[in-house]
């Protein structure tokens, strides 16, 4: 039985695996068109998948018993525990808004922008700022701990940007707060592959969103899910046989969202049965 592979070797095929990842993302999106919730629920999928392997690389490191790695890694695990919250409140906000009648649901995506903002502000700093800050000495950082502070750092990049994508597609395009990840940027943090695929997938979804008219600024909720709902309760205006498509868009649009909701809880027990197993392996050290 050989010896198993080093902690970089494992950390770098972490980071191999978001790559992958995040460019299969590009590819669906690219194929599909437009932001959906199908594509929207693949986004939670990955994020889930990438959360289960980071737990795997953790328990592989032969890490101390504890100490100021697992205190990082639990601070990093109550952040992406109140972005996921976020996107959950998003999901009930936009299906209430077009469950509800025409006038309602206006009156719901006007207010949806402004409430998404205060939903994403106080966990604002994990999305952006403490990302770039660190970012720029990824390669003082990235060896830190056997290597997971270096994996951290990559999921928190890929992490924001998923969740920024699934806030983009369920609840409002705010492009002003969409930071790119310029060429300099990509080089401070030394995995440029990663931040390459992460600005591939981040500019084929804002493409997406201005083919579909919601590119010029703060608009209503871009998924086309939605979009098709709003546009057959136009038709119900003027036509009385459009209550059946209308009912039809409804059914499809809550067994969609229904399933975002649902990803997003099994990531919530993921991260339970994750932070269990880290703390029993510590306790086992």
């Amino acid at each position: 039985m050989g010896n198993p592979p080093p902690p970089t070797a494992t950390v770098n095929g972490f980071c191999s695996d978001l790559v992958h990842g995040l460019d299969e993302l590009e590819r669906r999106l690219a194929g599909d068109g437009a932001v959906s919730l199908v594509f929207l629920r693949r986004v939670v999928y990955f994020l889930r998948s990438s959360h289960r392997k980071m737990t795997h690389l953790v328990q592989n490191l032969r890490l101390p018993a504890g100490g100021r790695w697992l205190s990082e890694y639990m601070d990093e695990s109550a952040c992406l525990w109140e972005a996921c919250s976020a996107a959950k409140l998003a999901v009930a906000a936009a299906a209430r808004a077009i469950a509800g009648c025409r006038r309602e649901a206006a009156a719901l995506e006007q207010e949806n922008t402004p409430a998404v903002v205060a939903m994403v502000q106080p966990i604002s700093f994990w999305f952006d700022d403490r990302t770039q800050m660190e970012s720029s000495s990824y390669s003082k950082l990235s060896n830190g701990f056997n290597g997971l502070r270096g994996a951290l750092l990559a999921m928190r990049l890929v992490g924001a940007l998923l969740l920024k994508v699934l806030l983009w597609g369920l609840a409002a395009w705010w492009p002003e707060s969409s930071s790119s990840c310029s060429g300099d940027q990509a080089a401070r943090w030394g995995r440029s592959e990663l931040a390459a695929a992460a600005e591939r997938l981040k500019e084929r979804v804002a493409a997406a969103v201005a083919e579909e008219g919601g590119g010029g600024g703060v608009g209503g909720v871009p998924a086309e899910e939605f979009r098709r709902a709003r546009a057959a309760m136009e038709e119900v205006e003027t036509e009385e046989e459009g209550w059946e498509r209308l009912k039809e868009c409804l059914v499809s649009l809550s067994a969609a969202a229904e399933a975002v909701a649902g990803e997003l809880d099994d990531l919530f027990d993921d991260m339970v049965e994750a932070r269990k197993t880290i703390l029993n392996l510590c306790c086992r050290r």
